[in-house]
């Protein structure tokens, strides 16, 4: 993948002087979509933020309603492949674009059926180039942890920062 510097722009008034020395990406497109009541004012401060610090240009879908077939009620969860491969569905045009990268928010607590997980703040498939980050456990507090690490605002950022690195920037993920 190609990765080219943004020339500097004319003004510092259009465009803040730390984004705009980020690489841009080239042929990749980024969407966010919200699923079911996760709020439609976190996604466009989530748009903001990825614009203003990376210069990232980001285009949000329609909300879409997650299939209740994908909800598991003894766990009282979403699986979360289906809930990806959900966003595909939904959205096929952009899903047949190779360079199109899906990022999905929900409020619901989802598990991988594929893990023998008690629950997952997000879920991605790179061969999809599909995402989606839950909100559900975001204000856990950890023994230890200082309490203004847990804010579920910061930690959505931070899972979507992921997001965006592995599917976007094809940088690999830690084990």
């Amino acid at each position: 993948m190609a990765c080219k510097k943004s020339a500097s722009p004319a003004s510092s008034e259009q465009t803040p002087r730390a984004a705009a020395n980020l690489p841009k990406v080239e042929g990749k497109k980024i969407y966010f979509v919200a699923l079911g009541d996760f709020p439609d004012r976190v996604v466009q401060e989530l748009v903001d933020y990825y614009r203003q610090k990376y210069n990232l240009e980001i285009q949000v879908l329609k909300t879409i309603p997650p299939d209740q077939q994908m909800f598991d009620a003894s766990r009282q969860q979403f699986q979360a492949e289906p809930l990806v491969a959900s966003l595909q569905a939904a959205f096929p045009e952009v899903a047949s674009n190779p360079g199109a990268v899906l990022i999905g928010f929900t409020m619901a607590d989802i598990y991988p059926v594929s893990m023998n997980w008690q629950f997952a703040f997000g879920w991605r498939n790179a061969e999809l180039h599909t995402a989606v980050v839950s909100a559900a456990r975001m204000s856990l507090h950890y023994a230890g942890e200082p309490a203004d690490v847990a804010k579920p605002e910061i930690r959505v950022r931070k899972m979507t920062t992921k997001d965006i690195g592995l599917l976007v920037l094809g940088l690999a993920a830690e084990r």
